[in-house]
């Protein structure tokens, strides 16, 4: 994968071609069922042609995950893309159910493509490039919430304007346009072998030794979020609001129709999601990391499925669904993100295949569920039931209770890191000073900023257990060095396997970021420590050095990926 441009420039073809290709689908979604008579269909094959191209999916997202990771992510991509066109042409010359239900078959192949490719391409662009993973996964989820906004709104003005066929061919028309865009300007993304070969570094975000999902947890938790939100929410809030507000009501001195409101309520859904998706995904991409806001998340769903059993008025409809919206936005960037972070780079279209599918289940089973359900419980017992199941997914976005996991600390930690160094007294008076103080812990802090490294916590099971001082990806100037400036564990910690095992994890995400070598410094009068080190396989590189701040060390190297010692 050789990019010479910014993550945003080349994400942009891949956006621009998706959100163009989404507009004759979501063009049938906003005529479709009103010319029925026009285009020789009834309600239930509408119904059908609706729904037919997610349920040819399922079975293809895995595959088309396969293809990606053996042919690399242009080709499909682009096929994906004319495919689309096909489809969009095809609906437009159609008329009568088996034409209509070909040329769906061949929409739900395309966007089978496409959506597989272009999230594993967002997720790849932060393999070779300074772009933060969850920043270039929000960024792709807007041009797809673009895509959805103005898609049904463009296609009922054409369809109004000039008639059906004229409105599918014209959208058939942009997606084209989308399709010459990115055949110009997409180049490919799949790390190829003389990439892997080179060992090119990935930045390492200070999110990557962050706690995480396994990833069975993960693609629950995405098919969850498009159960509700994509398919609960979505097929009853025009429902809600006749049940809750009245067919038609006033509305600042305007009459409008329950119709009208569900629409703008789900358009404003669509306007949120889209601008907050590269900023949480940003946030996600820095301290305190991915898990905690995948749980803001789902908090944000448990509420508005609260919000929404007792919603009185317009407006409180209006919070529930911003929050649903809210929650959505949070999954659609966070799971991707956290997939892309654990998934090597050989696998990731697959994995994402498969996540994709999860969601792909979810939103088909939404509708039918909650429409099914409406009329015989009520809709405040189907929200209930989507409020249950965000509660259950934050059962499940807790991570692990006995697995240790890394937390970054700053000077607000100050009392608890201060607590800790006064415990490791024992450690620190191998030095030149053994009594811990504040003014000791925020120089620690400083120095690791000013290295370009994180210092996080240990943590096991809620207990700080020690801290690591760690130089991700830069060390003396070397992208593919890491360096560990500070391992210090409490005695009460000590002789559990935790070191062992804090190293194991902290060298599989560095080699998943293609970092060839981890160096540490040992104290001279520390042999239990140097012992430690050799055993677990660092060699020691040249003669004690004496330092500036008085101690003499032993500078250690473990190669993580094979390649020749340093000269």
């Amino acid at each position: 994968m050789s990019l010479h441009r910014a993550p945003c420039t080349i994400l942009l073809p891949v956006g621009l071609g998706m959100a163009l290709s989404l507009f004759g689908d979501l063009t049938l979604f906003a005529v479709l069922v009103t010319r029925l008579d026009e285009l020789g269909l009834t309600f239930a094959q509408a119904g059908l042609l609706l729904s037919v191209h997610r349920l040819i999916r399922i079975p293809l997202n895995p595959i088309t995950g396969w293809v990606y990771d053996h042919l690399g992510r242009r080709l499909p991509f682009l096929s994906g893309l004319a495919l689309g066109v096909v489809s969009t042409v095809a609906c437009g010359l159609a008329h009568g159910f088996w034409s209509f239900f070909l040329a769906r078959l061949v929409w739900g192949i395309a966007w089978a493509l496409i959506n597989v490719g272009g999230l594993a391409i967002a997720l790849d662009l932060a393999d070779g490039t300074g772009g933060g993973r969850g920043h270039l996964t929000g960024l792709y989820n807007t041009w797809m919430w673009a895509g959805y906004g103005l898609g049904p709104v463009v296609g009922s003005f054409l369809a109004d304007r000039f008639g059906f066929q004229s409105s599918m061919l014209i959208c058939a028309g942009l997606s084209g346009a989308g399709l010459l865009v990115a055949g110009l300007f997409l180049p490919e993304t799949r790390p190829t072998a003389s990439v892997s070969a080179e060992k090119t570094p990935r930045p390492v975000s200070p999110s990557l030794l962050s706690p995480t999902l396994p990833l069975h947890r993960g693609m629950f938790l995405y098919g969850l979020n498009q159960l509700v939100v994509d398919g609960v929410i979505l097929s009853t809030t025009t429902l809600l609001v006749s049940q809750r507000i009245g067919d038609r009501f006033g509305f600042f001195g305007f009459m409008v129709g329950a119709g009208s409101v569900g629409g703008i309520l789900l358009a404003g859904r669509s306007a949120l999601a889209a601008l907050l998706s590269p900023l949480i995904g940003r946030l996600t991409d820095g301290q305190p990391g991915r898990l905690p806001a995948l749980s803001g998340g789902l908090f944000a769903g448990f509420l508005s499925a609260l919000l929404l059993i007792f919603a009185p008025s317009i407006f409180s409809i209006l919070l529930g669904v911003l929050l649903s919206a809210l929650c959505a936005t949070v999954l659609l960037v966070v799971i991707p993100a956290m997939v892309g972070d654990d998934t090597p780079a050989a696998l990731r279209a697959r994995i994402t295949g498969q996540l994709v599918t999860a969601g792909d289940i979810g939103s088909t089973l939404g509708p039918f569920a909650a429409l099914s359900l409406a009329p015989l419980l009520g809709l405040p017992w189907v929200y209930g039931g989507c409020a249950a199941l965000y509660g259950l997914g934050l059962l499940l976005s807790r991570p692990p209770r006995r697995k240790l996991y890394l937390l970054p600390m700053n000077e607000s930690h100050l009392p608890r890191l201060l607590q800790l160094y006064r415990q490791c007294e024992d450690f620190l008076s191998l030095g030149l000073n053994p009594h811990a103080s504040p003014e000791m812990v925020l120089a620690d802090l400083a120095l690791s900023r000013k290295n370009g490294g994180v210092f996080y916590g240990i943590f096991l099971e809620k207990q700080l257990a020690g801290v690591l001082d760690l130089v991700a990806s830069g060390f003396q100037g070397d992208a593919r060095r890491a360096y560990l400036e500070l391992l210090m564990i409490a005695p009460g910690f000590r002789g559990r396997g935790l070191g062992k095992e804090l190293l194991a994890m902290v060298e599989s995400k560095l080699q998943s970021a293609n970092i060839t070598t981890l160096e540490a410094d040992v104290q001279v009068n520390n042999p239990l420590a140097l012992r430690f080190w050799q055993r677990e396989g660092f060699l020691p590189i040249g003669q004690p050095q004496l330092q500036e701040d008085g101690t003499t060390t032993i500078h250690l190297v473990k190669f993580l990926i094979e390649a020749a010692p340093p000269v």
